[in-house]
């Protein structure tokens, strides 16, 4: 038995119903995609490598803007950004497939990564994304995440 989490109530239950049993929302004619409880922990981890993305980002940011008056090759300006940019397509995917957006959206997102500036943008357009989504499943979002003591337990 498949357990989903009612989006009107938030509470657990059989996925294969037609309605919610708690608040009597219909599944069918939901204008919310009803998520699984294994989809929202998928949510939760992603949003957390987001998170590690995003700060990495900053820090290398930082860095950058430190070396603008010493003389730096840029063969080194790109080893400091490559692990960053790596890091954040890891994150971003990861995010990006636990919240099933449409697969242009992924790679266009992934595209602007390349940009730093732009980079920190898409980030947190999608952290909010994947925030709003653990929100209506009733996952408590801290500073560095989704508090994962407060997601749904995951069918086995």
């Amino acid at each position: 038995m498949a357990m989903i989490v009612c989006p009107g109530c938030h509470e657990e239950v059989d996925g294969n119903l037609d309605a919610c049993p708690q608040c009597g929302l219909s599944f069918l004619v939901s204008s919310e995609a009803v998520v699984g409880n294994s989809q929202i922990r998928e949510i939760a981890i992603g949003q957390k490598w987001v998170i590690y993305s995003l700060l990495a980002n900053i820090l290398t940011l930082f860095a950058t803007l430190g070396m603008q008056g010493a003389d730096v090759p840029p063969a080194a300006r790109m080893a400091i950004w490559m692990p960053v940019v790596v890091l954040q397509l890891f994150s971003l995917c990861k995010l990006t497939v636990a919240l099933r957006m449409h697969p242009i959206s992924i790679v266009l997102s992934c595209v602007a990564l390349v940009f730093p500036c732009i980079s920190l943008i898409v980030l947190l357009v999608i952290n909010q994304k994947g925030i709003k989504e653990l929100e209506k499943a009733g996952v408590k979002i801290g500073f560095m995440g989704a508090k994962m003591d407060t997601l749904p337990p995951v069918e086995s």
